[in-house]
């Protein structure tokens, strides 16, 4: 641990006398909501706010009546964001959705019952404050910029080499996002920096150099669903050791191929 002075405060001010504060190993960080010491002005900071409390880590905590939980509880561990019960601020339609067709479909059809924007987080166990984590659905935000996955494959389909793609989202230890490309490579082409490169121009030339996947990895094998639709929500869910159901996937032995992969680990 080592201790930061904050300045003193002038004669006129009649501010307490300023302490030692005690930068923490992270491991102690689900104790800070116990001291509960508050930050009344900072300068040269980026990552702090005033009135900052030690528990604002998990600032957010279930008010009004509302329940944020998945519907099998979890504490410690990422899981889907669901809202049960109404709250105050709950949308009650969009613009134009006379029959709130659009607005069911959005918001209700994926946990019928139950308001989902489409967002995993986490409980913390000792403060029971909740962190939004990133997407639960196939949208992906790199660097500031949202995209389809759809928006990739209309390029990167088109070079002759690829016979198939699929482009989920990753996160790191600090749970900054990037996108992953996977592409199955068409026999008798190969995988090569070369190709890697074209497909980078090619997007940032169709798209913005944003779009353009952080990291881009040959694959074995594309999986899909029993509809011949393309299951990046598990694969993404594999690459970030997020617990999944296989069960609607057609051919369930590509996954295997997502395991343990050593650029994102």
């Amino acid at each position: 641990m080592r201790p930061i002075r904050i300045s003193g405060p002038s004669d006129e001010d009649d501010t307490p006398e300023p302490a030692n504060l005690l930068l923490l190993p992270p491991e102690s960080t689900p104790q800070w909501h116990m001291c509960s010491f508050k930050v009344k002005a900072m300068y040269d900071f980026t990552a702090l706010k005033l009135r900052l409390t030690a528990d604002e880590p998990a600032k957010w905590q279930p008010a009004l009546g509302n329940v944020c939980l998945p519907s099998t509880p979890l504490h410690g561990e990422i899981g889907e964001i669901l809202i049960t019960k109404p709250i105050p601020n709950l949308p009650i339609g969009l613009w134009g959705d006379k029959d709130g067709t659009t607005y069911r479909e959005k918001y209700f059809s994926k946990h019928p019952g139950k308001f989902t924007m489409s967002d995993f987080g986490v409980i913390n166990p000792f403060t029971k404050g909740l962190t939004i984590c990133c997407r639960s659905d196939e949208t992906l935000k790199q660097r500031g910029t949202r995209f389809g996955s759809s928006e990739i494959y209309n390029i990167v389909d088109l070079f002759p080499e690829v016979r198939d793609s699929l482009c989920v989202a990753y996160y790191n230890e600090s749970m900054d996002e990037s996108a992953v490309l996977f592409l199955k490579i068409r026999e008798g082409y190969s995988f090569s920096d070369k190709l890697v490169k074209r497909i980078r121009d090619a997007i940032t030339r169709e798209l913005t150099e944003c779009h353009v996947p952080d990291i881009i990895l040959q694959i074995q094998d594309i999986p899909y669903n029993i509809n011949g639709k393309k299951v990046e929500i598990i694969v993404k869910k594999i690459i970030n050791k997020m617990p999944y159901n296989s069960e609607t996937v057609r051919n369930p032995e590509a996954l295997k191929y997502y395991y343990d992969i050593p650029e994102l680990q």
